[in-house]
């Protein structure tokens, strides 16, 4: 009875710290992960339904290397791969206050070649800067490229 008691109070505890908020209304700092979340979410869900139009919207004209050049990049993707998935795990999302955030995730991503019909599954952590343009988070850079790897 005792156990039941102290799981039941650590899982108050911890199921309240995650959604602490003011008024009923999240923090600036939850909303503004969440919006980045679901940028990040959008792009991925781009990339897998081969939407180059949706994801170039995710993208920042300001893009590091071009904007141009990663859509390039993710159209090679496109032709080289079928059945793209990337499941990923958010590791740390910290904001700079100016309207940058930066994002680091663990992923697991498993693409099929089109030509031999091979399976290749990847793992490993990628990090990204998405900026706030025009009310919505938009993918500034990423380090270790999660998109835009038939290049590589």
């Amino acid at each position: 009875m005792r156990r039941l008691f102290l799981f039941l109070l650590v899982g108050i505890f911890f199921s309240g710290c995650s959604s602490f908020t003011i008024g009923g209304e999240p923090l600036p700092q939850q909303r503004e992960h969440q919006q980045v979340r679901q940028s990040l979410d959008a792009l991925i869900s781009a990339y897998r339904d081969q939407n180059i139009f949706r994801f170039s919207e995710l993208v920042s004209e300001d893009y590091d290397n071009g904007k141009g050049d990663l859509e390039i990049r993710v159209q090679r993707d496109f032709s080289a791969y079928m059945d793209r998935d990337i499941r990923y795990t958010l590791n740390n999302m910290t904001s700079d206050g100016q309207g940058k955030v930066f994002v680091s995730i663990s992923f697991q991503r498993t693409v099929v070649e089109r030509f031999s019909s091979w399976r290749i599954n990847t793992s490993g952590e990628a990090s990204f800067i998405f900026i706030k343009e025009e009310g919505q988070y938009r993918l500034l850079t990423q380090h270790r490229p999660l998109f835009g790897i038939a290049s590589e």
